[in-house]
């Protein structure tokens, strides 16, 4: 140990490294409903619908640009189809997510 540190200044730093660190336990509490929402902000609100437009806009592309195969035309319409059922799976978790606002503590 230093000479100038003494026992007496090693304890009132380790007791204002504790008071500093005790607010900070109640925000670790926090990180799991942290982690929660921001995932459900990413996927849900900016992936999701990204992802929605972009698949129903080459499934589109593939429908129209297939005129003569008819095989790259079912593939587009199922496409765009499974677009719009992800689409509204996306809108429906939100409404639910809305509805039950209060049961929900972290988002």
């Amino acid at each position: 140990m230093p000479n100038d540190m003494k026992p007496d200044t090693l304890n009132k730093t380790a007791l204002a490294l504790l008071t500093l660190a005790a607010p900070a336990s109640a925000a670790i509490e926090d990180v799991p409903c942290s982690i929660i929402k921001a995932l459900y902000d990413a996927i849900f609100l900016s992936i999701g619908p990204t992802l929605v437009g972009i698949m129903f806009l080459y499934g589109a592309g593939k429908y129209v640009y297939s005129a003569d195969d008819p095989g790259g035309r079912k593939q587009g319409k199922e496409m765009c189809i499974h677009a719009i059922i992800g689409g509204v799976i996306i809108t429906m978790v939100d409404g639910v997510k809305t509805a039950m606002g209060a049961l929900l503590v972290c988002l």
